[in-house]
């Protein structure tokens, strides 16, 4: 792209970063949730999959008063986050594109606002329902001990029992891989636990030797790091990449010196159920509009993968799928722009209370010219980021 079309863009990116929104972050300082307000937002019930349609099609249906739902979907045992997400506004719902030799898991939850959704309803294998007789614990903490942090405090409320099951692992684990314990409390503490590991927590109700609610969760615990929990980790932004062959080792957003803001929540304004993006750029020209033989990576990571986990990486698939996408540009004379073959993007991180999003990527892409023709392949390892999470969405 020509120079002055650039530096037209960049302006419009700069006055972009005024017209942003706001979301709430977790009351508890020692806890991540991935829905902080799920209490006010009333869960689906009687969720049903059919039998295989064709080979490749099942219906999904349910219980519940509302107008938007999302469903989340995968290989059995997959781990909510991880999974093809759909957004619903008919019940029921087809999902195609399936294989009728492998066997999946559905999820369902509400949309109550852009920002506001109930726990997640499933898992709902194909050919099964789930009938929620039992009340879905609300408000689940789970603390490190103060003195001893090998020790993990997790409270929930409900009314509805005298018995609950408390499920634990690795932070990303698949619900069922876990270890289950139970509790005749609405609290129980974990021990034996790993400082240096960080661990997810579900809980759910037990009515009966037969009846049980949905997993509520999950809760997410940090490693204990050199961060004090509470503190917002201020350490400027940074991406890392081998890129074709050649190490880069500090890259930025552009004019990061300027307007100092680590990232951006990009599609704020749409309906709700639509996924909101953070966006990640690092480039190695932060400072000015010579971009000739600059390289810069945009990373765009919806809302439903703002949890610790490995995504595909797509190539600029835009936002209306949760999907997670990059745009990688080389700036030069001319310009080649490159189109992503394959890839994948680790969260190990993702903190509202320290606000800070810290991860891994890598992807393989075709260079193309301003012809649009293939020039040639090449490949982006060891990425990594760190960045803060400071757009006025996280406030």
């Amino acid at each position: 792209m020509s120079k002055s079309k650039f530096f037209i863009f960049i302006i419009i990116v700069a006055l972009g970063f005024n017209f942003i929104g706001c979301d709430n972050e977790p009351i508890d300082p020692a806890i991540s949730l991935e829905n902080p307000e799920t209490e006010a937002c009333a869960s689906p019930a009687l969720l049903a999959v059919s039998d295989f349609i064709g080979g490749n099609k099942v219906n999904v249906s349910w219980d519940g008063d509302g107008e938007t739902w999302q469903i989340q979907y995968g290989i059995k045992n997959f781990a909510i986050g991880s999974g093809t997400a759909v957004t619903a506004t008919t019940n029921p719902t087809s999902i195609t594109g399936l294989d009728s030799t492998k066997e999946y898991d559905f999820y369902i939850r509400t949309v109550c606002s852009a920002t506001e959704f109930s726990e997640w309803v499933g898992p709902v294998a194909v050919g099964n329902v789930i009938i929620n007789t039992c009340d879905i614990p609300s408000n689940v903490t789970a603390i490190r001990g103060a003195t001893n942090n090998t020790v993990v405090n997790v409270t929930w409320a409900s009314t509805a029992s005298s018995n609950w099951e408390v499920q634990y692992g690795a932070a990303g684990f698949a619900l069922g891989a876990g270890t289950i314990v139970p509790s005749a409390t609405p609290t129980k503490q974990i021990t034996g636990l790993l400082a240096a590991n960080g661990y997810d927590f579900y809980v759910r109700t037990v009515c009966s030797a037969t009846s049980s609610s949905t997993w509520a969760g999950p809760v997410h615990v940090d490693p204990v790091g050199t961060t004090n929990p509470g503190t917002i980790d201020t350490t400027p932004a940074l991406m890392t990449a081998n890129i074709d062959g050649v190490q880069y080792n500090v890259l930025r957003p552009f004019f990061y010196q300027v307007l100092g803001n680590d990232i951006n929540v990009e599609n704020d304004g749409a309906d709700p159920g639509v996924p909101r993006f953070i966006k990640l750029q690092g480039t190695d020209n932060t400072t000015t509009v010579n971009t000739n033989n600059s390289r810069e990576i945009n990373l765009y990571i919806p809302d439903t993968m703002w949890t610790p986990g490995t995504y595909p990486l797509h190539w600029e698939t835009g936002f209306e799928d949760p999907l997670c996408w990059v745009r990688f540009v080389v700036f030069s004379v001319p310009d080649i722009d490159a189109r992503i073959t394959d890839g994948s993007l680790t969260v190990t991180e993702f903190n509202r209370t320290t606000k800070r999003i810290k991860g891994t990527f890598e992807f393989t892409y075709e260079k193309i010219n301003d012809d649009g023709d293939v020039i040639g392949t090449a490949r982006v390892t060891n990425g990594t980021f760190n960045y803060g999470l400071d757009d006025p969405y996280f406030d």
